[in-house]
């Protein structure tokens, strides 16, 4: 389901869905899912640091609404919001190094059955396990 808004002039209403849309192929990994995020991570451009830059604020903001709005037919999602709050908690004490979060990343790909989509959720629901899979693979590549 590869989905693009446009507003009344056609122009993109929600750009990062599309940026994220190619991962959905991506989202269920066999038992060697640590060494396929590693190896994924290494061919990105972007580095944790600058992935970070760009999905932290988005995911700040949509993590408690998806909890809100999903979590009584997900309750996973709020394990979910608990890790990533713990994750941001982090990664603002570790200022410019980089966190430990080896712990959160692979409790998330456990609660998440690797960032796999349930199939009765919003695009915003998507789109946040299509972000933190990214920030994993970044993190991981580093």
């Amino acid at each position: 389901m590869n989905m693009i808004h446009r507003d009344l002039k056609g122009k993109e209403k929600y750009p990062f869905l599309t940026g994220v849309n190619f991962l959905t192929k991506d989202l269920c990994y066999d038992e060697n899912t640590d060494e396929k995020i590693r190896k994924e991570g290494e061919s990105m451009a972007k580095s944790f640091a600058e992935i970070k830059n760009t999905h932290l604020p988005t995911l700040t903001q949509y993590v408690p609404v998806v909890d809100r709005v999903h979590g009584d037919n997900h309750p996973e999602f709020h394990e979910v919001r608990a890790i990533f709050e713990n994750m941001v908690e982090k990664i603002n004490a570790a200022g410019d190094d980089k966190p430990d979060l080896d712990q959160e990343f692979a409790r998330l790909r456990e609660v998440t059955g690797n960032y796999t989509i349930p199939g009765d959720v919003c695009e915003t629901y998507a789109a946040v396990y299509h972000m933190l899979a990214e920030l994993d693979r970044a993190y991981q590549a580093q």
